[in-house]
């Protein structure tokens, strides 16, 4: 790396500047409408924030998880055919996806001649944009081809049952396009459009996603040698060899084979292998300076597992509820099932909101379980359950008859 016009210290460096933020969003006087976040991409940054990191994609999908629990409390609701085959169990595990992510759901909603619900379909609610009056849908969000003249406009969900006449202007008006019912709670952070909860720590989430990057560079990059072999004699950097490189680009070649940059057929590169370098005579020899990265990989791998935690910790689920050791709780039935009802208590209202949808969309009452993979009963009460409730516990059917109180 040349010197010239390097100025001594680190007074011409420049670090990370990175400010805490708020989602911006812009008004449209003319079109009278919000944007989702600054550039109207607010879903595709949450997308790729998020998948950027392992821990916060686990702590998503168990928060999903937990959601969708065992489908609805009614056996029947979940068998329920809500358009093209799907069954009502299957459009709850998209929805809880969406909400988990989006903090947000979308339904697309198709009508029957006489204006009752045909059908209804989860909607990609990355695609969508509340306009007012108005959802609009692009495919094209997302996309390096992304077009915003390729939007187009759906009704916005009108009820359960709209009569023929309503029908036939929606259909006019939007040229056949089906509803969709557009649906997050608002808050002082979600108004004009729904920003998950997760994503006030989107810095957790980004360093979880670096300090994998960092050991997979640490990995890939590293030049571990076993030794060094001194060769004397000028590398020419002018003229090509036979194989059409000078001297100095063979020896970067050969330097480069002691990373995890060049393998072979089998995978394996030549680190651990002895090095062979070439200067002029022996003054010119280089020093080799190792820099003491111990105590940083050491503590990275500390601060990985923490901060990996916290990203889990985002969707308010407990890290060992995704394969984090605790101490104080593992081996602890009752700390476990701690951990799993606080959760199972956190998507409470969540649930309460996807209910409420499903009981427009498709009329009565629907309630969702509780999901309970861990529980526990005190010795006490365990010791006074009959062989069946033991079994049923379990998910077992009963026995004909006990067989010496074993289960």
């Amino acid at each position: 790396m040349s010197n010239r016009n390097r100025k001594k210290g680190l007074k011409g460096s420049k670090g990370l500047n990175v400010e805490n933020r708020y989602i911006k969003r812009k008004f449209d006087v003319n079109k009278k409408q919000y944007t989702y976040g600054s550039d109207d991409k607010l879903p595709q940054e949450l997308i790729e924030v998020l998948f950027s990191s392992k821990n916060a994609v686990k702590g998503m999908r168990k928060r999903a998880r937990y959601m969708a629990a065992y489908g609805f409390s009614e056996p029947s609701q979940n068998k329920l055919d809500v358009g093209n085959g799907k069954s009502a169990l299957k459009l709850l595990k998209a929805i809880t996806t969406q909400q988990s992510i989006f903090g947000g759901r979308a339904y697309l909603v198709m009508r029957k001649g006489d204006g009752t619900i045909g059908g209804v379909e989860e909607m990609e609610f990355e695609l969508c944009r509340h306009r007012g009056d108005y959802i609009g849908y692009n495919p094209t969000f997302g996309r390096t081809d992304y077009n915003k003249q390729k939007e187009v406009k759906h009704p916005i969900f009108m009820g359960n049952t709209i009569t023929t006449a309503q029908l036939t202007k929606m259909i006019k008006d939007y040229d056949g396009r089906s509803e969709i019912f557009y649906r997050f709670s608002k808050d002082a952070f979600s108004y004009q459009f729904p920003v998950p909860d997760w994503f006030s720590g989107e810095f957790t989430v980004r360093t979880d996603a670096e300090l994998d990057l960092m050991a997979y560079e640490q990995a890939n990059n590293a030049m571990i040698t076993s030794g060094m072999l001194v060769t004397y004699g000028d590398d020419d950097d002018q003229n090509p060899g036979d194989d059409g490189l000078t001297a100095s680009e063979a020896l970067d070649n050969d330097l480069r084979q002691f990373t995890g940059r060049t393998k072979d057929e089998q995978g394996v590169s030549n680190r651990y292998k002895m090095l062979r370098i070439s200067v002029g005579d022996k003054a010119q020899a280089p020093d080799f300076i190792a820099l003491q990265n111990e105590k940083v990989m050491d503590s990275s791998i500390t601060f990985r597992d923490a901060i990996g935690r916290d990203a889990i910790r985002l969707f308010d689920v407990n890290p060992v509820l995704c394969g984090y050791s605790d101490a104080s709780v593992l081996g602890n039935q009752q700390a476990l099932s701690n951990a799993s009802m606080e959760l199972a208590n956190s998507v409470e209202s969540e649930q309460n909101d996807i209910e409420e949808d499903f009981s427009i969309l498709f009329g009565g009452t629907w309630q969702l379980t509780k999901f309970m993979p861990i529980s526990f009963i005190p010795d006490k009460v365990w010791e006074k359950l009959t062989d069946d409730e033991i079994r049923a516990i379990g998910g077992y059917k009963p026995l004909d008859k006990p067989l010496n109180n074993q289960v």
